[in-house]
């Protein structure tokens, strides 16, 4: 029995592989782990949910990266349905083209089929926390770049470097910067004619300038390029300053990295280790780009985004232990065997955790947009009363504004945008930052405002501006944890 099963999948590998893949993604993009809240998963969902309701981005949207993730989403949103089981789907879309381009890679360094797989599900197990987090930018972006390095280890490292410059850096400026960084560190190794190394780079930079330029015309003619540079550009110092922080806890695991890395490097250059040539310039190839990967965690260092900018690195360790160490220790028939087990456990796990979570999904009784979301009793009964409160207050001639990043839980069932109000981050208030918004705020007429009663819920979110409404204005009273505020009348 078990050798007709080994004949199937030595068949089949490259169907199974993306089965399995699909399956793993299933688990943490549709399980109901997470529970709906203030969370990059709702900040995800309500700019790509208000720009399919004809708000526009940077314009209506204090987004501050720049826009082909969103792009992307509102067209899945306008072809499936607007609501959080479709960003769950655009989650699964995402990570599984992540890990079929890390197969591909694989692949390309001839690892073996089973092995490939087995190293899959390693990978899987370090990204599941930020799979469980939602679609993510940073991970369309890591897409990208993922494709890159494929096209650059299959010497495809002309004009069509330009392109891939041009989408990561359309989807997160930073990492485009990165990418830009990491291949042109490999240009100068690689090759001996400095040059033609020069020449490349500029060739490569001039296609993704034309494009981003064609970009920014668009953005001129709909007189929205002074808000994308505003959010994209001008306010980037306060966010780089006032959001920086590290997890200490983090340190170490940078400890180990760096020795890895000097592990790798030595690996990948010293001529005490025979490896073919041709191993050894995909090596240096990986090592350039993860290496710069890691800057994505900058100047947020935490767990997830530790997490997330690690995933290249482990490919890289992953592919250099391999073709140097594990090739001949770790036999193919013995692999076949545990990967044999690993998808019956999987197959298993994924069809209990899919069959709870439909049951979960088909007992949903709540706001259309967020079906497909868990949401529980108390965070129906909040958006519930403050969603009563709102309209009463509107009938009665005032309007109201949440000064908090919760406030897109509301604000998107009521199909309404209060631009920097909905999420007031440092970084996220433009060119004027906090003075700016103060000064808006100022300017309201017969408006309560709704200020949380805890100072701890998000340490992005500007004290300043919170200050400045405690100090200035009567509070009139409570609801839902908020204080209620009124301003200008």
């Amino acid at each position: 029995m078990i050798e007709k099963i080994k004949h199937t999948v030595k068949k089949r590998k490259s169907v199974l592989t993306i089965i399995f893949i699909v399956l793993m993604i299933s688990i943490s993009a549709l399980s109901q782990k997470e529970h709906l809240t203030n969370n990059d998963e709702l900040w995800a969902f309500s700019n790509i949910y208000k720009m399919t309701n004809g708000f526009t981005i940077y314009k209506d949207l204090n987004v501050i990266i720049t826009p082909l993730f969103f792009y992307v989403g509102v067209l899945i949103f306008r072809v499936f349905g607007a609501n959080f089981l479709i960003l769950k789907i655009y989650n699964i879309l995402i990570y599984t083209i992540m890990f079929i381009l890390i197969y591909k890679i694989f692949q390309n360094l001839h690892i073996k089929a089973n092995k490939n797989i087995l190293f899959l599900f390693l990978i899987y197990l370090v990204a599941y926390p930020t799979i469980a987090g939602g679609a993510n930018y940073n991970i369309l972006a890591m897409d990208l770049y993922l494709l890159g390095i494929l096209l650059v280890l299959r010497g495809k490292d002309n004009f069509i470097q330009g392109i891939i410059i041009f989408l990561i850096f359309m989807t997160k400026q930073n990492i485009g910067i990165y990418y830009l960084i990491g291949y042109s560190i490999y240009l100068f190794i690689q090759n001996k004619n400095i040059l033609t190394t020069i020449k490349k780079i500029l060739i490569s930079l001039a296609i993704s300038t034309l494009l981003f330029s064609i970009y920014l015309l668009f953005l001129a003619l709909n007189n929205n390029l002074y808000n994308f540079i505003n959010y994209t550009l001008l306010g980037i110092d306060e966010f780089a300053t006032k959001n920086y922080s590290i997890d200490a806890s983090i340190i170490l695991y940078y400890i180990l990295i760096i020795l890895m890395y000097i592990f790798m490097i030595w690996i990948a250059i010293s001529k005490k280790v025979t490896i073919k040539e041709d191993y050894r310039r995909q090596e240096k190839v990986l090592i350039c780009f993860s290496a710069t990967f890691l800057l994505v965690t900058i100047p947020i260092v935490n767990e997830y985004h530790f997490i997330e900018s690690l995933v290249p690195t482990i490919v890289t360790f992953i592919i250099l232990m391999e073709k140097n160490f594990l090739e001949d220790i770790i036999y193919s028939h013995k692999v076949d065997i545990i990967v044999i087990l690993v998808m019956i456990m999987m197959s298993a796990f994924s069809i209990y955790k899919l069959t709870d979570n439909i049951i979960k999904i088909t007992q949903y009784n709540f706001y259309d947009i967020y079906y497909g979301a868990n949401i529980d009793d108390a965070t129906k009964n909040e958006i519930n009363e403050i969603i009563d409160f709102i309209k009463e207050n509107e009938e009665q001639g005032y309007q109201v504004k949440i000064l908090s990043n919760r406030s897109n839980l509301y604000m998107n069932i009521l199909k309404r945008n209060n631009g920097k109000i909905d999420l007031p981050f440092y970084g996220n208030l433009g060119q004027k930052g906090e003075e700016g918004l103060i000064k808006e705020i100022q300017e309201f007429k017969f408006t309560k405002i709704l200020l949380s009663i805890d100072d701890k819920t998000s340490y992005q979110e500007s004290m300043k501006v919170k200050n400045f409404i405690k100090e200035n204005y009567e509070k009139i009273g409570e609801i839902q944890g908020y204080n209620i505020y009124k301003v200008g009348y």
